[in-house]
């Protein structure tokens, strides 16, 4: 019988290292933490189906989302990435001072058990690339084709009306551009990618109210402990307060008609914090309490007291 087991080893020197899976889940939650879930990103942007320069081929997998997300985090436009040797080798050079991103190899290997009986094991290297908007060229840097935004949008006047009427009234600023959407507590703003960026009408109005109603939390308005107290992702708070968002959000989108072409997103948004919850039902009743006050604090600017 063929038995498999996994091993850890450094590209560099391919000598045996524990710390390869903890540099790959840093990664992903250290990209997480800086705004928008993947789940979540429903606007067309640069630099997010990651390419190898050496190969010219799409990176998949794991890897594909160590680059994506050190994209979306970083602001990197250019899809390519390679080692620093191999940005080199196409006539570049890495800045001083830039940080690579890891990614991952995996080999299969034969070899036997202790009692002579074979077996396959797997051994999982990593490595440093870096985006090529972190280097500078000795002509250009590697040609890509930018993505299209919408040459169109459409008003969809209740949920503008709502978000007209949100904003002139509370003291939280909107500023539009880039690749992210967060809402920040300490600076009390949001900001949004703008409406030609979104696949749709539809999702951009869904992401507006999912950071207004992160926004509500603020301790002037409903004081919701998972916006005014420090927290990190994948913590009780941070996932209590996304779903308080997302549920805002649908609740927002139900009262304006955005809801149908929106809830499978929401669904599967709050399927993913409740699995970080443990499928806990007093946190799901909790959330859609809070949703419900900061809707209708969006809503009418009544101040509810948060429990």
């Amino acid at each position: 019988m063929v038995s498999i087991s996994l091993q850890v080893a450094n590209y560099e020197g391919n000598k045996m290292s524990n710390n390869a899976y903890e540099i790959v889940a840093q990664s992903i939650i250290s990209q997480l933490e800086k705004g928008t879930a993947p789940w979540r990103k429903e606007w067309v942007a640069s630099g997010y189906e990651p390419l190898s320069l050496s190969s010219k081929k799409r990176y998949n997998g794991i890897n594909h989302w160590l680059l994506s997300f050190s994209a979306m985090g970083n602001g990197y436009s250019s899809p390519w990435w390679g080692t620093f040797k191999q940005v080199k080798a196409m006539g570049g050079s890495v800045r001083k001072g830039e940080k690579g991103t890891p990614v991952v190899l995996y080999k299969q290997f034969d070899t036997t058990n202790a009692d002579g009986e074979p077996k396959k094991a797997v051994v999982m290297r990593y490595f440093t690339v870096f985006n090529a908007d972190q280097a500078d060229w000795e002509n250009e840097a590697p040609k890509y084709q930018a993505p299209e935004t919408r040459q169109s949008v459409e008003v969809i006047e209740s949920a503008q009306k709502i978000v007209d009427t949100y904003f002139s009234r509370e003291a939280v600023t909107l500023a539009f551009g880039g690749d992210r959407a967060y809402y920040s507590p300490s600076a009390d703003a949001i900001q949004l990618p703008k409406q030609e960026s979104f696949t749709n009408d539809n999702s951009f109005y869904a992401t507006a109210f999912h950071e207004m109603g992160h926004s509500t939390g603020h301790k002037s308005r409903l004081n919701r402990d998972g916006v005014v107290e420090n927290h990190y992702f994948g913590s009780e708070l941070y996932s209590e307060e996304e779903l308080v968002a997302e549920f805002t959000s649908a609740f927002l989108s139900s009262e304006t008609g955005v809801l149908p072409e929106t809830i499978d997103n929401s669904a599967s948004y709050i399927a993913s914090w409740l699995k970080a919850l443990k499928n806990d039902p007093k946190m799901l009743v909790k959330a859609v309490g809070r949703a419900q006050k900061a809707t209708d604090y969006i809503l009418n600017g009544a101040k509810v007291t948060a429990e």
